[in-house]
């Protein structure tokens, strides 16, 4: 490991953890395999990623069609988190491959648990004790009909007793079986799941370091930050409270009961669970001086990243990002027609996938936000057709060896044509008109006005440290509730750097850093049990000020060391390298015959997606290491 990544060795215990299950057990040929055929697909949302000589690479291309505009924008943010990798430790990085998903809550077979769960009660659990060996009898005294004969000799009913068997020997699942113990990346998961943790994509969509992390240095450092003494002592929140909770049905550690053991759970197998709009009834009879919970509706998919982000500045990023791109291939065209050898040589590396300024290093520089591409039929800029024609006339004189370059400019032409569509830059008056299909009025409105930054202001805005409204009314408060949504919620990363007791929902689920943070430490667990333990909480900090100040002043200095983009690079240099350790096989590229370079692939034919009506392009979306 880089001497940089050793100041967080604390994170290291939850990647041994996680890969650790699949170092004992081996990661076969075979086993990888399945899980490419059953996990890197459309309904699973995940996709097959690799490393080979320090390079990123999409080893299994899908049809991208199939994948939800969500996912899609999860993969985006994943395949710039690679290539940001790349850029950093490319030498350190083993060669290995592995699958992402970008689902909310793990989609294997959990542990089977037959411990009862906590959360019941005795009498409830003597009931249905009762319950079972009533219905036991009644249906032993019964004559078996035919069809219940049948039933339990059908292939069905084997195939559900084998998995039962196996599950007896193999806690996860044994390999290979469909939805057994495979080894998926993802990004939250909980106790019950073989699942290797990596960082939110929220980290990087939301800028974390700059609107979160530097914002609060910055406000504490101007004194705009309130003291402890200062702050409301209400236990806080703000969450769409109308969103529900998803869990597999075997996994006890996510079952979660309301006030009074009141069931919250419904559904098939009690899949879903409406923990928030319980706690939103619950806040709607609270005393708003001690529990200050309130419903605020998420407007769209892209709420929380466009108040972090505002689009009208995220678009204007990307200009910028792409100005930069073209002036780096302008440059690089030009060395390469006035150095013959070198053009050769930087020609032949394009096509064998090496390493350049002009195609990947530009790529992987990009701080900030990637292009959108949208199937079009309009022309290409006349400045960009003739650079098109300067680099063919210059570069395939010789041997053809510049064909890569011309496919590089045709590609730059594209991109230089779309960022004008969609950013609004042609004029006003076609700015309302010219947008890509599934943009807004008011977006494109928002994009046409990103036209007007002074030379410069893009990037002091882009820079520039501040804090979301949302989490400047949270910081005025010395609790600060956290509650997980359909699976994890980043909030908790979120709300710890604020500077005030973090109440963490004991959901079940957790995320790469949250066994790194511990309870009384770094945070107070509430809703162990019981919802209306808020109360409790209230009362404690109010008689234990002091024991408040310092568990609120740890959480936000664990953020602050941990969380930040070296600590995120670092931990995923470390997993990729306990996973290399786990493969019985030696992975090689050349098994892979339709591999493609992740920084292509991203550009080439994840950007090229024109959205769906109603959604939003990838073009401009915010992007930060």
């Amino acid at each position: 490991m880089p001497a940089e990544c050793e100041a967080f060795t604390a994170l290291w215990p939850q990647a041994d953890k996680d890969v650790g299950f699949f170092q004992a057990k081996g990661i076969s040929e075979d086993l990888m395999a399945e899980t490419v055929r059953h996990f890197a697909t459309p309904f699973k949302r995940g996709m097959h990623y690799g490393f080979f000589g320090g390079r990123a690479y999409m080893l299994t291309p899908t049809y991208l069609a199939k994948y939800g505009q969500m996912s899609l924008s999860r993969h985006l943010t994943y395949m710039n988190v690679l290539l940001d990798l790349e850029q950093r430790y490319g030498p350190h990085i083993p060669d290995c491959e592995f699958v992402i998903s970008t689902t909310d809550i793990p989609t294997q077979n959990p542990l089977p648990q037959s411990e009862p769960n906590p959360s019941r009660t005795l009498q409830q659990q003597q009931q249905q004790r009762k319950q079972r060996s009533l219905e036991a009898a009644g249906s032993s005294q019964q004559p078996q009909q035919p069809q219940q004969r049948q039933q339990q000799r059908s292939p069905r009913a084997a195939k559900a007793a084998a998995l039962h068997t196996h599950a007896l020997t193999h806690p996860f699942g044994p390999p290979g079986i469909p939805n057994g113990t495979y080894p998926i990346l993802r990004s939250c998961k909980s106790a019950a799941f073989p699942d290797i943790l990596i960082p939110s994509h929220d980290f990087y969509q939301l800028r974390y370091d700059t609107t979160v992390l530097r914002a609060v240095a910055n406000l504490t450092a101007a004194g705009e930050m309130p003291g402890w003494g200062r702050r409301l002592p209400a236990a806080y929140g703000r969450y769409d409270l109308r969103v529900a909770r998803s869990r597999h049905a075997a996994d006890r550690t996510t079952y979660r009961y309301g006030t009074g053991d009141m069931r919250i759970c419904s559904g098939a197998g009690e899949t879903r669970c409406f923990v928030r709009r319980h706690l939103w009834g619950i806040a709607e009879k609270a005393n708003r001086s001690v529990v200050d919970i309130s419903h605020v509706p998420a407007a769209s998919d892209h709420h929380l990243i466009d108040l972090h982000t505002p689009r009208h500045l995220a678009l204007a990023m990307a200009r910028e990002d792409l100005s930069a791109r073209r002036h780096a291939r302008r440059s690089h065209a030009a060395a390469a027609h006035n150095h013959g050898g070198s053009r050769i040589h930087s020609s032949s590396s394009s096509r064998s996938g090496g390493t350049h300024d002009g195609i990947h290093n530009a790529d992987a520089d990009i701080g900030g936000t990637q292009p959108h591409h949208a199937h079009s039929a309009a022309p290409y800029p006349t400045s960009s057709l003739a650079w098109v024609s300067s680099v063919s006339s210059g570069s395939a004189a010789a041997d053809g060896e510049g064909d890569a370059l011309l496919s590089d400019a045709a590609h730059e032409a594209y991109l230089l044509q779309q960022a004008a569509v969609v950013g609004g830059v042609s004029s006003s008056s076609s700015s309302s008109s010219s947008g890509v299909a599934g943009a807004s009025g008011d977006e494109e409105a928002a994009a046409g006005s990103s036209g007007f930054f002074a030379p410069g202001e893009v990037e002091q805005l882009r820079a520039a440290p501040h804090l979301p409204a949302y989490l400047r009314a949270a910081a005025q408060h010395q609790l600060l509730v956290h509650v997980d949504g359909a699976g994890c919620s980043s909030s908790l990363e979120r709300l710890l750097p604020l500077g005030g007791v973090v109440l963490r929902e004991e959901s079940g689920y957790f995320s790469y850093f949250q066994q790194a943070i511990k309870p009384d430490q770094h945070f107070r667990r509430w809703w162990i049990h019981d919802p209306e333990d808020l109360y409790s909480q209230a009362a404690w900090a109010e008689t234990h000020p002091h024991e408040a100040h310092e568990i609120a002043a740890a959480g936000a200095a664990f953020a602050r060391d941990m969380l930040g983009a070296r600590g995120r690079a670092c931990y995923w240099l470390a997993v990729l390298k306990r996973l290399a350790t786990a493969f019985t096989y030696e992975p090689k590229l050349a098994d892979h015959p339709r591999a493609l370079l992740l920084a292509r692939y991203r550009d080439e034919q994840v950007l090229r997606m024109r959205p769906g009506p109603g959604q939003r392009p990838l073009w401009g979306q915010p992007f930060e290491p």
